[in-house]
């Protein structure tokens, strides 16, 4: 998969709690986020000279909407997440999300379902150099976005 297909994967799962979700997926959508959060934040704060109070009121309210829309996503990745590690779902609600990328996930089925990736056996080497490629990949684009 690559970057923004685990994003659309993640949204497309956005009220399914069960299940598990690879630490690609969680890293990738996590990396999103805090870009879609922070990101008009900063912006806002960057134009605040040349439009004097507005674009900084502009910027927080867009980082508090994207913010806001992604709620729902990020509480069932992070169940999902937790899921991969063999634990309950209800582990999101302690919002310790920023561990959950580097936790390893349980390589054989747990009672959530089969691992994320289909080779359970290289499951550690396809995530590693999946999520590597997934980040260059956006920030790729991203760069050519700007």
């Amino acid at each position: 998969m690559g970057f923004w297909d685990y994003f659309k994967h993640s949204i497309a799962n956005a009220g399914n709690g069960s299940g598990r979700a690879s630490r690609s997926e969680y890293a990738v959508f996590f990396f999103v986020v805090v870009i879609a959060m922070f990101g008009p934040v900063f912006l806002g704060d960057a134009l605040e000279s040349r439009y004097e109070g507005v674009a900084s009121k502009m910027g927080s309210a867009a980082g508090f909407a994207f913010g806001f829309c992604l709620v729902i996503p990020m509480y069932s990745l992070a169940a999902r997440r937790f899921h991969d590690l063999g634990q309950s779902g209800w582990w999101a609600l302690t919002n310790c999300w920023p561990l959950l990328i580097f936790a390893k996930g349980q390589t054989q089925a747990n009672e959530h379902g089969d691992p994320p990736d289909a080779e359970a056996g290289a499951y550690n080497t396809i995530e590693r150099q999946s999520l590597i490629a997934s980040i260059r990949s956006g920030l790729n684009s991203l760069y050519w976005l700007s």
